[in-house]
C-alpha cells in the first residue's frame, strides 16, 4: 500500500514537471515568435533603400487541386502584382493542365505560364520538377539582386504577406518563411487545422523551426549557395530539402507570422486522415529523430489524458485522485491557450483585417480550441500509421517508402531502375 502511495507520489511530481516544462516552452516560443517579427518589420523600414527583384514561382498541379484552390492563389498573385509587392510571376504546370489553366483568364505581359520538363529528375516529385524548371528560366535572365518567392498553389496568399517575406528576404538576406491557416468553416477544416497548426508550437525556437514551403522566400544567391535545384532532382519534399541544406550551411532561417497563407480544406475524414498520414511520413522521412520525439510527446500526452478513468479503475485514493485530475486538467488547459494563441495571432483575419478575407465561423472557433485540447489521441493515431505505411499518394502519384523507411520513390519506378544513394 505505502509503495502504490509513494508511486502515485511520484507521478505527481512527474505531471508537475511536464506541465511546467509545456507552460514555459510555450511562452519561450511565443516571445521568440513575436522578437522575429519586430525584425522583419525593421527591416521594412529600411526595404525602400533596396533594389531587388521580386519573383513569385508558383509550381502548379492544376488538376490535383480544386479550383476554388487554384483562383485562391492566381488571385492572389494578380493582387500583389497590381499592388506591386511583387515584379513578376511564373507559373510552372503540367503539359494537361494547361487548358485549365487558360480557363482562369491569365493573360498578363508580368506572368509567366511554362511548361514543366518531365525529363528534369526521374525520382523528384512533381512539384519539385516545377520548380527546377521555373528556377532555370530565372537563372537565365537573372541579375543577381532577385529574391524567390515561392507559392503553393492551393493556398491565398495575402499580398502583404508576400511583402513582408520578399522584403525582408532581401534586407536581411535570409530565407523567410511563413505558414498556413485552414479557414474554419466546419469540422473537416478543423481537423485540418488542428493537426496544420502544430507548427505554430514551434516555429519561433530556432532549432524546432521549420521551412513552410508554400510560402518562403529567399535571395537567388541563396538558391545557388545550397545548391537547390540539384537536390530537388533528388527528393520527395521541397520545404523539408530547404531546411536541411540551409541548417547544414549555417543560413538563418526566419519565420514571419503575418506571412500566413489561408488554406481551403478539402471534405471528408478519409481526405484528412490520408493527408496527415503523408505530411507525418514527410517528417519521419526527413527528420527520423525529430519524428520518434513526437511520437514520445504525444503517446505521454495520451497516456495522460487516459489516466483519470485508469486511476478510477485501481481504486485510487481520493486524496491522490482529486490533485492528479487537477492537473490533468492543466494539459488540457494549455492546450486550448495554445489553439487561442493560434486564433488570435496566425488566423489572417486576425492579422490583415480585410472585408476581402472570409473570416472563420465562431462556433468552429470554439470546436477548435476543445479539439486542439484534446489531439493527443488523433494525433497519436496519425504518427502509428505514418510510421508502418510503406506507400502514399501524393498529387496524383503513389510513392513506395524504400531504403528502411529512409527515402520515398514513385512505385512506378522498378527494382532495376532504382539505385540506392552511395
Amino acid at each position: 500500500m505505502l509503495l502504490n502511495i509513494a508511486l502515485l507520489v511520484l507521478l505527481l511530481v512527474f505531471l508537475s514537471l511536464g506541465l511546467v516544462v509545456q507552460a514555459v516552452q510555450l511562452i519561450y516560443n511565443y516571445r521568440g515568435i513575436m522578437a522575429t517579427m519586430r525584425s522583419i518589420e525593421a527591416a521594412l523600414l529600411r526595404a525602400g533603400q533596396n533594389d531587388s527583384r521580386s519573383i513569385a514561382l508558383i509550381p502548379c498541379r492544376v488538376s490535383a487541386s480544386s479550383w476554388e484552390e487554384v483562383s485562391y492563389t492566381i488571385n492572389s498573385l494578380k493582387r500583389s502584382l497590381d499592388l506591386g509587392y511583387i515584379d513578376n510571376g511564373i507559373i510552372v504546370i503540367e503539359r494537361d493542365d494547361a487548358e485549365l489553366l487558360k480557363r482562369m483568364g491569365i493573360d498578363r505581359d508580368d506572368i509567366e505560364v511554362l511548361i514543366s520538363k518531365p525529363d528534369e529528375c526521374a525520382e523528384c516529385s512533381g512539384k519539385n520538377r516545377a520548380l527546377i524548371t521555373g528556377l532555370k528560366s530565372i537563372d537565365r535572365n537573372a541579375s543577381g539582386r532577385e529574391v524567390i518567392v515561392m507559392l503553393d498553389c492551393d493556398a491565398y496568399h495575402h499580398p502583404r504577406s508576400i511583402f513582408y517575406a520578399s522584403k525582408a528576404s532581401s534586407v536581411l538576406g535570409s530565407i523567410v518563411t511563413g505558414y498556413r491557416w485552414y479557414l474554419l468553416r466546419d469540422i473537416y477544416s478543423v481537423l485540418y487545422n488542428t493537426v496544420s497548426s502544430i507548427a505554430f508550437e514551434y516555429m519561433g525556437i530556432n532549432i524546432t523551426r521549420i521551412v513552410w514551403g508554400g510560402l518562403t522566400a529567399m535571395p537567388l544567391s541563396a538558391v545557388k549557395s545550397l545548391g537547390l535545384e540539384e537536390k530537388f532532382r533528388e527528393e520527395l519534399s521541397d520545404d523539408a530539402v530547404i531546411n536541411r541544406e540551409a541548417r547544414k550551411s549555417g543560413y538563418r532561417i526566419v519565420f514571419c507570422s503575418k506571412c500566413i497563407s489561408l488554406t481551403p480544406s478539402q471534405k471528408g475524414f478519409r481526405s484528412f486522415y490520408r493527408w496527415a498520414v503523408r505530411q507525418m511520413i514527410i517528417v519521419r522521412l526527413y527528420t527520423p529523430f525529430g519524428f520518434k520525439i513526437l511520437m514520445l510527446i504525444y503517446a505521454i500526452n495520451t497516456l495522460i489524458l487516459l489516466l483519470p478513468a485508469i486511476l478510477i479503475a485501481i481504486g485510487t485514493p481520493l486524496q491522490i485522485l482529486v490533485p492528479l485530475t487537477a492537473l490533468i486538467l492543466g494539459y488540457i488547459l494549455i492546450g486550448a491557450v495554445r489553439a487561442y494563441i493560434s486564433l488570435k495571432n496566425y488566423s489572417p483575419e486576425s492579422i490583415y483585417q480585410d472585408p476581402d478575407i472570409e473570416k472563420d465561423k465562431k462556433l468552429w472557433k470554439y470546436i477548435y480550441i476543445l479539439i486542439s485540447s484534446l489531439r493527443a489521441p488523433l494525433i497519436l493515431s496519425i504518427l502509428i500509421e505514418a510510421r508502418i505505411s510503406r506507400r502514399f499518394v501524393w498529387r496524383g502519384i503513389e510513392y513506395c517508402i524504400v531504403d528502411k523507411g529512409s527515402r520515398a520513390i514513385p512505385c512506378s519506378m522498378n527494382a532495376r531502375s532504382y539505385q540506392p544513394p552511395a
